[in-house]
């Protein structure tokens, strides 16, 4: 093929060398990415043509390239994706390894020397492993894998988890994920760990599951913070207010996404014994953590994010509703955060009675943030009737309108049912609020200051010393198992993948870097994990399934049965060879009870004997996690495979994701399950609740768990929806999304995805 304008071009090598535009050497290349396509070819290079220019540099030209490709990516031609894919890893290879084919990687040997070198890696790490066992590991790298990714999947990988140095990429993919294979087991048993990073690999490069963001971008490196969430409870008093916040700052900058828990912050107008003074109440500090978080960004690579938490029953309730609402002034908004307000079943017989509901000062009640379900009500009725606790009274359907008004113009607001949390909490300790994504519920609660003094040491310096008594930031590491890779293991394999999966999750809670110890003592003392899923939708497309078919709620049942029936009973393998977690004797484990068997439907047909026979095995050996189980958002990890997101129904077969660059999403397995996809607009927001109330029976923590609406037709849907969660065992609701919605990235947490 000739250029169409018959013009020839010079064109400036990577070296600065100049030579003529050889329209033959692109040929070439394209004719590779096409599989020897004439047609692909020819209409690719005819489009690029008009963008070819005098003097131009071969990386743009490259570039450009690639964008004519990924440009003609549609639903009726996926196979644009393939030769997208294609192209952008020669690109890949060449910046990243100087390699001028795929087939091939450098050695890994090289690879960690330059990581150690650019002060990336962490030495001590890379000198556990000998030569031998890392030529061993290079020689199991299966290059070819990379043809595995989509487009999209490649591009978002190879952009947000292989590692740069002064903004060079060093890491290629498969490189990427032997790196958090080894980091997860240098520390095992060294007659056994070759052998499970290898499985680990294979996990990860197969993408049979995913690891969360800071699991991926972190290990193996210097000061590796590996959690994804973070929960911190504030007490209401100075020093643990600036403590608090000083948490959250050095969290964030180690990329956790921040929970913050204001239930026990007092009301505006209180008395302040120490000063005579009266309190301006939480929203102050609020405003102080929304600074905190945009000071103190994820690791330097995107926006700080925070949810506030705050209860029902607050007295200043109203006004934290809106802190996020488009109206009013910089003064009594904070709009760069995200909001949870906690519900309570009291409140929910009020809003179905039309009853009044009493707002409290929190520093008057106390037993509102330590009970739930009766006990809370019998607190609660009681602090009403106290005529010296100063209260506000209003019609509870009153400040439903609140929530539900900011809900549905926001998406935001999302909601926490703290009766659903501690019913089934499997600890025996009280659980206050979830995370940023609203899928972990671990314990969490604040230090407290002892003393603090001041000595002189030898060399006459003067030195500050602190006591407190220790309390606790949760938090928690997530993974997320391919649903369509889970279906297609026999018995055997399932307990495999689980133990090799487990086993290195527990590895990493006791190597991975802890910024803060109070969030040290949680994490060793409780070791809890998230195990989640993605892909769900793209299983049930497979399956000729749609969300709102009859058949999908047994499908559901079965399929979350069989996943998390593994989980615990790996679990409790871990616990006969290492031990249960410290506080095992304290929990409802200890009694051989499961999550199953603390909340299950009244209409599940699953067979209580294995789960019985599991419970017996537990209540003997004990169980190695406190938590196991927690199914995140999978927003970047999800993407990176091109799965479906975690237990999302896809937006559409088709359509652009617009940021930095342009990707294009098809939907997996287009052509074949293109008719048993439902938009997520076409799901009644019932169907949604009540398959994730099945999912939930099997969950110890809890869902991130979206709802859509293409237009609410009253206030009375929106709560019905909510109600029948609350009623159904649900722990949490996330965004309330509909066809208008531009928040769909605000706030989000890069570490849960």
């Amino acid at each position: 093929m000739e250029l169409a304008r018959g013009k020839k071009h010079i064109i400036i090598k990577r070296d600065g060398r100049e030579e003529p535009f050889d329209i033959q050497k692109l040929r070439k290349v394209v004719m590779w990415a096409t599989d020897n396509n004439e047609a692909y070819t020819n209409n690719i290079l005819e489009s690029l043509d008009i963008k070819i220019n005098d003097r131009m540099r071969v990386e743009a030209l490259y570039d450009e390239l690639i964008s004519t490709a990924v440009n003609n990516i549609s639903r009726l031609y996926p196979f644009y994706d393939e030769i997208s894919k294609r192209l952008l890893l020669l690109k890949i290879y060449k910046e990243t390894a100087k390699l001028k084919r795929t087939g091939e990687y450098p050695h890994l040997q090289s690879i960690i020397d330059q990581g150690v070198s650019f002060g990336v890696y962490d030495k001590a790490v890379a000198d556990s492993f000998s030569a031998e066992e890392i030529d061993e590991l290079s020689r199991y790298i299966q290059p070819d894998r990379d043809f595995l990714f989509t487009y999209k999947g490649l591009s978002m990988f190879n952009n947000k988890y292989c590692k740069a140095f002064n903004g060079k990429k060093f890491e290629l993919p498969q490189i990427a994920y032997m790196v958090v294979a080894m980091y997860s087991f240098f520390n095992d048993d060294k007659s056994k760990r070759i052998e499970l990073i290898k499985k680990t690999y294979d996990m990860l490069s197969l993408q049979k599951v995913t690891f969360a963001t800071p699991r991926v971008l972190h290990s193996f490196t210097n000061n590796p913070q590996l959690a994804s969430c973070v929960l911190n409870t504030v007490a209401d008093d100075t020093w643990s207010l600036n403590q608090t916040d000083a948490n959250m700052a050095t969290y964030s900058k180690y990329a956790g996404g921040i929970a913050y828990d204001i239930s026990y912050i007092r009301a505006t107008g209180s008395s302040i014994r120490t000063n005579r003074g009266k309190s301006n109440g939480p929203i102050p500090f609020i405003k102080r953590a929304e600074q905190t978080i945009s000071s103190f960004d994820q690791g330097g690579a995107r926006k700080g994010a925070c949810v506030v938490t705050f209860p029902w029953w607050h007295l200043d309730v109203m006004d934290l509703i809106m802190l996020k609402d488009a109206g009013g002034t910089e003064d009594n908004r904070a709009r760069k955060l995200v909001y949870a307000v906690k519900l309570s079943n009291i409140f929910k017989e009020r809003v179905e009675n039309n009853e009044e509901i009493s707002l409290f000062d929190p520093k008057d009640v106390p037993l509102l943030n330590t009970t739930f379900g009766k006990e809370f009500e019998e607190a609660y009725v009681n602090y009403e009737n106290t005529t010296s606790i100063r209260k506000k009274k209003i019609p509870a359907k009153e400040l439903l309108l609140h929530i539900l008004k900011v809900r549905q113009e926001t998406g935001n607001l999302y909601l926490t049912f703290v009766d659903n949390i501690n019913k089934q909490n499997m600890l025996n300790t009280f659980v206050g609020a979830s995370n940023l994504c609203q899928e972990v519920v671990v314990p969490s609660f604040p230090s407290e200051l002892i003393d603090e003094k001041y000595i002189i040491n030898e060399n006459g310096d003067y030195e500050i010393i602190q006591r407190k008594k220790a309390g606790e930031i949760g938090i928690c590491n997530l993974v997320s198992i391919n649903l369509v890779e889970w279906v297609k293991m026999n018995e055997d394999e399932k307990s495999d993948f689980c133990y090799t999966l487990l086993r290195g999750c527990d590895n990493v809670i006791d190597t991975q870097y802890y910024p803060v110890k109070e969030g040290k003592i949680s994490n060793v003392k409780n070791r809890p994990i998230g195990v989640g899923v993605l892909n769900y939708a793209n299983l049930l497309a497979s399956n000729k399934l749609k969300y709102t078919d009859p058949e999908t709620e047994e499908f559901t049942n079965k399929l979350f049965d069989d996943v998390y029936y593994h989980i615990y009973k790996t679990s409790n393998q871990l616990a006969v060879e290492r031990g249960p977690f410290s506080t095992f004797k304290n929990t409802k484990w200890a009694d051989g009870k499961t999550p199953l068997h603390m909340q299950k439907l009244p209409d599940n047909n699953i067979d209580m004997t294995k789960w019985d026979e599991l419970g017996a095995q537990i209540k003997q050996s004990g169980v190695r996690f406190s938590l196991h189980a927690a199914i995140a958002p999978t927003a970047t990890s999800g993407k990176s495979i091109s799965a479906t997101e975690s237990i999302e129904p896809i937006v559409d077969l088709f359509f652009i994701e617009e940021g930095i660059q342009v990707l294009p999403s098809l939907a997996p397995r287009i052509k074949e399950n293109g008719p048993y996809y439902q938009r997520c607009w076409e799901i009644p927001a019932k169907t949604i609740v009540k398959l994730g109330a099945i999912r939930q029976q099997y969950i110890d923590q809890a869902q991130s768990m979206n709802l859509y609406y293409v237009r609410p037709e009253s206030a009375r849907e929106l709560w019905e929806d909510i109600k029948m969660a609350m009623e159904n065992g649900v722990k949490t609701l996330y965004y309330m999304k509909t066809p208008k919605s531009n928040f769909e990235l605000e706030g989000q947490c890069d570490s849960c995805t």
